[in-house]
């Protein structure tokens, strides 16, 4: 399932032109045509939708045992961060309902699976000391000292990703009889003059 989500991902990045260049995301070939930037917004949260859709699959593995390589689960993350970075660089428009609806919607989803994650980690960072054979770089540190560290960090993290997505439901549900007629400028030039 998390493998499917995550090539519609992959498909989703190259039909949207989504690179990394010089540490940034960029849009493809047209990222200064302000038509495909609106277009590409307009799509931008079924990207999103995908990457959570492949992160919460990885928080499936949980319960169904299927394997999934640290490639794939490296991916969904970074598919989740890179469609992120887009809607929060993308300033050449007014992101208004109810595209901010569907946005919202998505980064709902985005933030369950990030805090899923986040406690499927706090979870699984204690059996690793039984599983794997783990050293530190530091000798002086001890594995289990840095795992109960990390555990309260990523407690603390579910349960901020968990509060996100309360926010976000909530401005969610404060837009959601909003709609529009389109820019003012284009309804002001297709009203007849008196």
């Amino acid at each position: 399932m998390a493998e499917a989500a995550h090539l519609r991902v992959l498909k989703l990045r190259a039909e949207l032109g989504i690179f990394h260049t010089a540490g940034e995301l960029t849009y493809g070939a047209d990222s200064d045509d302000p038509g495909s930037a609106d277009e590409a917004m307009g799509q931008v949260h079924h990207l999103l939708g995908a990457a959570a859709t492949a992160l919460q699959g990885v928080v499936i593995k949980q319960a169904d045992r299927t394997l999934l390589s640290d490639t794939i689960l490296l991916q969904a993350t970074e598919d989740l961060e890179d469609a992120v970075r887009m809607l929060g660089y993308d300033n050449r428009r007014t992101i208004a309902a109810p595209l901010a609806w569907d946005l919202l919607k998505q980064l709902v989803l985005a933030s369950v699976a990030v805090g899923r994650l986040a406690g499927r980690i706090q979870a699984d960072l204690p059996a690793s000391l039984a599983e794997y054979d783990v050293f530190e770089d530091d000798e002086a540190r001890d594995p289990t000292t840095s795992v109960s560290e990390a555990g309260r960090h990523l407690g603390r993290a579910r349960d901020l990703a968990e509060q996100l997505a309360k926010e976000m439901q909530a401005a969610q549900k404060a837009i959601n009889g909003q709609s529009h007629n389109g820019p003012k400028a284009d309804i002001a030039t297709q009203r007849p003059s008196l």
